[in-house]
């Protein structure tokens, strides 16, 4: 299905008289497959094809943006993309991005596309937060002063006011009475909790999430 989408996409730009925000959307929709084919491709071993799909995914958002800067959509995927290669290093982050550690810009980007408070809402609470949370674990990050912005006592702070603002926008009054909590949101609060050394906390999380997990095998039929 995603190289549906890009096959789609790309008949879209050659399509004569098209509007330039048409033309934008599709960029748009080009480098989202893309990037999340180089996710595929990277996790079974395909490189070549990853780093392939991962340098065309960024340079078509950076195209969709230039064409329509309102298409704000466009940061998560740029974010998400910079932070990763950082994280990754090595080979992939020089061929992708002359080696540059771009955490930094990348957690921004990914924060420029939560405050335009689009559709993709859910989707950059849930990557900033473990973002932040990955930061918390970075051992590059173990000697940086409390003021930086990947600092261990930085990266928390946020983690924590991320938490609590997407627990109190999207479960704290869920229209479902059936709704028994999320297992996204139960694990990143007990990730949270085990670093903050609130053991107690995390338990009861992680109790949750398999409460969760069997509702929705046994009463929901998921497997």
């Amino acid at each position: 299905y995603l190289n549906k989408a890009k096959q789609y996409a790309q008949n879209v730009i050659k399509s004569p008289d098209i509007s330039t925000t048409q033309l934008a959307k599709a960029y748009f929709y080009l480098g989202s497959t893309e990037g999340y084919l180089g996710i595929l491709e990277y996790g079974v071993g395909n490189y070549f094809s990853a780093f392939s799909n991962g340098l065309q995914a960024d340079g078509h958002l950076e195209k969709a943006l230039q064409l329509d800067p309102g298409l704000t959509d466009a940061y998560l995927g740029l974010g998400v993309y910079r932070y990763a290669n950082s994280r990754v290093g090595g080979l992939g982050n020089l061929i992708m991005q002359w080696g540059r550690d771009l955490r930094h810009t990348g957690i921004l980007q990914v924060e420029q596309a939560l405050n335009a408070e689009t559709y993709i809402m859910p989707l950059a609470f849930k990557t900033l937060i473990w973002f932040y949370i990955s930061e918390q674990i970075n051992p590059r990050n173990a000697d940086l002063s409390d003021n930086h912005p990947l600092s261990i006592t930085a990266c928390r702070k946020r983690a924590v006011e991320l938490l609590k603002e997407m627990e109190s926008r999207y479960f704290k009054n869920p229209p479902n009475p059936d709704f028994i909590g999320s297992k996204d949101l139960a694990l990143m609060k007990a990730i949270q909790s085990f670093l903050d050394k609130d053991f107690a906390s995390a338990k009861t999380e992680f109790e949750k999430i398999v409460k969760i997990s069997n509702y929705l095998r046994d009463k929901k039929g998921y497997k």
